[in-house]
């Protein structure tokens, strides 16, 4: 294959203007999701603009066709009272596995690319930080191979795993594979017989009736002002820009459980190409004894059963009542490519150094390992 040349844009307009190649590479690339769409991007960085940081997104090509788009961000941090420059993926909040869009046909190609550039362009980053790389994907085995001693330094750490379900078997096989799913599911509807209900709604006319409505019921719960979709201004804002996209191309769904007109548990889910996105769920605590949340997990899980999805995606980190549900889970891994110069270097010898010091002053061992324990800020 030929040499790949590289454009980089560095600002949210500049980006905003690739949306219509950034759809159809989207459509054509190794793996597209949700996450690395072209309306995560953009609500995601609009929504949580990050301090010190910009847009690096890469836009590669084999003359004039467009061969991938690698949407990172260039940010500032501070070690050792020295500021480094950190590659990561932009759009990191509320975000899953994201992955670069890479045309199929050109992997690993592209990567090799990628270093090649990266190389070329060393002032733009001291850390190469990439997370939930899913396995089986070729750029978690190809960039180990691509940065080596001794001018770069590679860590691949474990990362958080993701319970997938096949859509596509029969739902009752599943159905009998569950008791406890079906004693729940029992349980709610001798408790309520028709007074219980539930409802699948799609569509650009009911995802705002529909937000208000989670929303109310999760400001009742566990979930309120700490985590969630309202857990506070910027989160719920991103939340309305990132529907309202969805909502028109047909790639969100509310699932949501009633008894008489009460809303007592809700889910929404992405839906892109056939996977389905498992993303959020609340319930009423005073249903509590009923399990409404698992109860509405389940009839969620069916309708998709009932559909053309071939997978359903529980996200990484999740839940662990859904790993017996899922049939199998999927390891991700954390992988961080450090360039080896003169302020990296110094900043491992003064942490080194610290730790030696932590070390005579309490008289124990120093802590395995001697790359810094944080190289990012927290997502």
């Amino acid at each position: 294959m030929t040499s790949l040349t590289f454009e980089a844009y560095e600002s949210p307009e500049a980006v905003a203007a690739l949306e219509p190649v950034w759809r159809q590479l989207h459509a054509d690339c190794t793996y597209p999701s949700v996450f690395n769409g072209f309306d995560f991007f953009m609500a995601s960085t609009l929504a949580f603009p990050a301090p010190d940081s910009a847009p690096y997104v890469l836009v590669a090509r084999d003359r004039e066709n467009l061969v991938a788009i690698f949407p990172f961000q260039s940010a500032g941090m501070r070690r050792g009272g020295l500021r480094l420059r950190l590659l990561e993926y932009a759009a990191q909040w509320e975000t899953d596995k994201p992955y670069p869009l890479i045309r199929r046909g050109y992997e690993p190609h592209a990567w090799r690319e990628l270093a090649r550039f990266l190389a070329a362009n060393r002032k733009h980053w001291h850390l190469f930080d990439l997370v939930e790389m899913r396995e089986g994907l070729t750029g978690l085995s190809e960039l180990p191979r691509l940065f080596r001693l001794p001018r770069y330094w590679v860590r691949v750490r474990d990362d958080f795993s993701t319970p997938l379900v096949a859509l596509d078997g029969s739902w009752e096989a599943r159905w009998r594979a569950h008791p406890k799913m079906r004693k729940k599911v029992a349980r709610m509807e001798n408790a309520f017989g028709d007074r219980l209900r539930f409802e699948v709604r799609a569509g650009p006319d009911d995802w705002e009736a529909c937000l208000t409505a989670y929303r109310v019921l999760e400001a009742k719960g566990w979930k309120a002002g700490s985590v969630g979709i309202g857990r506070d201004e910027p989160t719920l804002s991103f939340y309305r820009d990132l529907f309202s996209r969805l909502a028109v191309r047909d790639g969100l769904r509310f699932g949501l459980l009633f008894v008489d007109e009460a809303l007592v548990a809700a889910e929404i889910a992405y839906v892109e190409g056939r996977t389905v996105y498992f993303a959020h769920g609340t319930y009423d605590e005073g249903y509590a004894k009923y399990s409404p949340g698992m109860v509405s997990t389940s009839l969620f899980l069916r309708h998709f059963h009932e559909s053309d999805c071939l997978e359903g995606d529980y996200l990484a980190g999740f839940t662990g009542y859904l790993l017996p549900w899922a049939d199998r889970v999927l390891p991700s891994h954390h992988l961080t490519v450090v360039r080896l110069c003169a302020p990296v270097l110094y900043v491992f010898v003064l942490k080194a150094f610290h730790r030696l010091l932590k070390r005579r002053e309490k008289g124990g061992q120093v802590a395995d390992g001697w790359m810094p324990s944080s190289w990012r800020q927290p997502r």
